[in-house]
């Protein structure tokens, strides 16, 4: 809600805007001019801008202060506040008091061309210098501030303070996280490794168990083969064996043995008789 309120009239000569009176004239406060032929439009204009910077302002400060106004302060009570706070807060934007706006429109008149030439010309300098002769009238000398801007500074530094904590709490709480995550991920990466490491373990035995068992089953053919190859070898040695014949041994008769027996056992006796014999010849 505004603190100024607005009366429009509705004149013959043109509309007029009425504000209320009792908290100054907020045009004092703005560097903004406007001029128009109508008297009516130039004051309406300078009202709307002043009550503008006013409220601009205002918001500023309450900013700042960190709750609403629950009052409408005075535009010179206003200024020395908003001066006071950015002051002790270091911000820049201050209200000038007379002195300073006198200095502005010495400053702004300076760049009107001081002999234009021209109607078109010549009229838009003196619409400038009305326009800067506005500014004659403003600015704020005095007024008091209404606000402890020293404990609002300690509060914005308590703040900021609190801020900074948060954010590097924060930014711990982060940078833990990502050390927790990246542990995380290298336990991930050895459990990897481990399972990979079984694996390629688990290949290995079975790959040397599959070559023990194939070695068996090569034995084993080998084996059969060499069996096949002597069987085989064998067989072709009795394929090729030479028969031979039975030699038939007559019978004799049991009852011719024992005389042919006799006579043989006579033989020897008789021999050895003649060997005698001829022994003793010898000695005579």
């Amino acid at each position: 809600m505004s603190c100024f309120t607005r009366t429009t009239h509705n004149l013959r000569s043109g509309v007029m805007y009425q504000y209320n009176l009792n908290l100054g004239n907020p045009a004092n406060l703005t560097t903004k001019t406007h001029y128009s032929a109508s008297g009516y439009s130039t004051a309406n204009t300078s009202w709307v801008n002043g009550i503008a910077e006013y409220e601009r302002i205002l918001a500023h400060i309450e900013k700042y202060a960190g709750q609403k106004l629950n009052f409408c302060p005075s535009v010179d009570d206003l200024a020395a506040t908003y001066n006071a706070l950015n002051e002790e807060l270091g911000l820049s934007g201050r209200v000038m008091d007379k002195a300073g706006f006198l200095n502005l429109a010495k400053q702004r008149d300076s760049q009107v061309n001081p002999q234009p030439q021209g109607k078109s010309a010549i009229r838009r300098a003196k619409s400038a210098r009305s326009s800067i002769h506005q500014l004659r009238g403003r600015g704020v000398d005095g007024g008091n501030v209404f606000l402890d801007v020293k404990s609002i500074r300690q509060r914005i530094d308590n703040e900021k303070r609190i801020a900074e904590e948060q954010r590097v709490q924060a930014q711990l709480n982060l940078e833990i996280e990502e050390i927790k995550a990246e542990t995380e991920r290298l336990k991930q990466i050895e459990i990897n490794k481990q399972k990979q490491k079984d694996y390629d373990e688990k290949i290995r035995l079975e790959k040397i168990e599959s070559q023990r068992l194939q070695k068996i089953i090569d034995n084993e053919e080998i084996r059969l083969a060499k069996e096949l190859q002597e069987k085989a070898r064998q067989e072709e040695i009795k394929r090729n064996l030479i028969i031979i014949p039975k030699v038939v041994i007559p019978e004799i008769a049991p009852e011719i043995i024992p005389a042919v027996v006799a006579s043989s056992s006579l033989i020897p006796l008789g021999i050895l008789a003649i060997l005698l014999i001829n022994s003793s010849k010898g000695e005579k």
